[in-house]
């Protein structure tokens, strides 16, 4: 199986499962929100960017470890509640239910 991707605003997504893998402040609008059209926020996917507010769509339902680390982020705004999700065999901080 092979993956196939989208370059968008100097951002890399996975096409097939939307998931935003490495992102940057140049993806958001003017409102600092990310596009509709990414469901998951992947691992490091904002890494040591200059980043320093964002709007998560209600698109978004999963947010994994390290999304933001190192980076500038000041301010995350979410519509939907986050719930906590720890389990063994996956790196997924937060799931927005």
């Amino acid at each position: 199986m092979y993956n196939f991707y989208d370059y968008k605003n100097q951002s890399i997504i996975e096409t097939e499962t939307q998931k935003l893998v490495k992102g940057s402040d140049s993806l958001l609008d003017q409102n600092d929100k990310l596009p509709e059209e990414i469901k998951y926020i992947g691992n490091y996917a904002f890494e040591n960017t200059g980043i320093k507010n964002v709007n998560i769509p209600d698109s978004v339902t999963i947010v994994a470890a390290g999304a933001f680390m190192g980076s500038e982020i000041e301010s995350i705004e979410i519509s939907e509640i986050i719930i906590p999700c720890f389990t063994p065999n996956t790196a997924i901080i937060a799931e927005i239910v």
